[in-house]
């Protein structure tokens, strides 16, 4: 409620005539495009509600946090997993005879345990389903014109398994162009349950009460971990442990006046799957200081590289950059077919006297892939071909074709409007790509 009515204040007081804002929700249940219209905006935050993806169990014993559970799992955390046994001894052993108490309390360790596997699982379930969200979000800014503002609300999700996730999700959001905020929902917090007089710990050993307590703070700074990462990692703002919910929006909508992105290739990369630091520094400090990405996750051995390939082609895709390693244009024609339809053609040209061709049994291979998407005015996605030319090449013919270069044409059937015209063109051989985009109105 206190998020939903400073969100309110916020888009009153600040949405100028040229901003645009959009309400998304990780539960997809209640959302609204990019739009000017504020009674659209109010009306949609009206609607929100807490929608959990996950169902919970409340009173269950023993009760076993999402940080707990990855203790206990992936770092065999044995104080963790012995809170969950004196826990689950005191609901469900106590009344036994002593001579069953042992076998009780054993038996109270294995199910902790298993239900440790089942807790992380819906933990992981959950905090893919929220990132997921988010990174659909930043590909639909990606091809969306001006500055590029997100704001992450939420109480916080674990993401301890998910790093590597995390850090796709920063790149992603760093060639989009997207700067990530994020707000803590609760505003100033500390978990009730640290403080409640009333609180009755199920737990007989001192040392073990203390160790839940001291964990319950623990998962509160890992479950903002995600917030904080995606804030300094693109440039954004974390604004957490204040009340002002409204500054909060203030602060985490607004964006740097000066920023800049540096970029490097890291020689001889081993593909190990490992987080390397990365220090970003100023030659000379003058009281300023930087807020920078920490490092990378290197990537895995076991990735597939089919799979990488495709999603390096969806990134430049969906991105308004423009790239030129691979000499390429495009231009465009239509003509009408009714009185609501017309067909446009989009003719790709490579020059093919750039292209280094592999050489066998006398003959010139290669393969290039054409992406193509048309996105209307609003920035959607009206619709996306692709298509691959293959070479088998003769010299003689590979000269002629240098010469003229190669032109390949694809066509849409669209309604009249204002689109925008986004080609990717990539070579098999060398992996070179280009990325161009072109305006087009289509009127009668």
């Amino acid at each position: 409620m206190a998020v939903r009515i400073a969100a309110a204040k916020y888009l009153k007081q600040s949405l100028g005539p040229e901003d645009r804002a959009a309400i998304y929700t990780s539960s997809g249940q209640v959302t609204l495009d990019f739009t000017s219209d504020l009674d659209a905006l109010q009306s949609t935050l009206q609607r929100l509600l807490p929608r959990p993806i996950m169902g919970q169990t409340p009173g269950a014993c023993p009760d076993i946090n999402d940080f707990q559970a990855y203790l206990i799992v992936e770092q065999h955390d044995q104080i963790s997993l012995d809170i969950a046994t004196e826990e689950g001894f005191a609901c469900n052993c106590e009344n036994f005879p002593p001579q069953a108490q042992a076998q009780c309390r054993a038996d109270q360790q294995r199910a902790a345990f298993s239900l440790s596997f089942s807790v992380l699982n819906q933990a992981e379930d959950s905090s893919e389903y929220s990132l997921r969200g988010v990174e659909q979000i930043v590909r639909r800014m990606g091809v969306l014109p001006g500055q590029r503002s997100l704001v992450l609300i939420s109480p916080g999700f674990m993401t301890a398994t998910q790093h590597q996730r995390v850090s796709g999700l920063v790149d992603h959001a760093l060639r989009s162009n997207v700067v990530v905020s994020a707000l803590d929902a609760r505003g100033l917090w500390t978990d009730p349950t640290l403080s409640d007089p009333n609180g009755k710990s199920l737990i007989l050993r001192a040392d073990l009460v203390n160790q839940k307590s001291l964990e319950l703070i623990q998962r509160d700074i890992w479950t903002q971990e995600v917030m904080s990462t995606l804030s300094r990692d693109t440039g954004g703002v974390f604004f957490h442990n204040n009340n002002d919910l409204v500054a909060g929006f203030r602060e985490t909508s607004s964006l740097p006046e000066v920023s800049y992105v540096l970029g490097f290739s890291p020689s001889n990369l081993k593909r190990d799957g490992r987080f390397h630091n990365v220090t970003v520094k100023l030659a000379r400090g003058g009281g300023w200081t930087i807020q920078a990405r920490r490092g990378y996750f290197a990537p895995s051995k076991t990735e597939d590289v089919a799979a990488e390939r495709k999603e390096e082609l969806r990134e430049v895709l969906f991105s308004q950059e423009e790239v030129n390693e691979l000499p390429s244009d495009l231009r465009t024609q239509y003509f009408r077919l009714s009185q609501s339809q017309a067909r446009l053609s989009v003719f790709t040209h490579v020059d093919v006297g750039s292209i280094h061709f592999e050489k066998q049994n006398g003959l010139n291979l290669d393969d290039l892939t054409i992406l193509l998407a048309i996105f209307d005015q609003d920035g959607n996605v009206v619709v996306v071909k692709q298509k691959t030319v293959i070479f088998h090449m003769r010299d003689s013919t590979l000269e002629l074709l240098r010469k003229s270069g190669l032109t390949a044409r694809t066509t849409f059937d669209v309604k009249p409007g204002s689109y925008l015209v986004r080609q990717v063109v990539r070579d098999g051989t060398s992996s070179g790509m280009s990325g161009i985009s072109r305006s087009v109105q289509v009127a009668f």
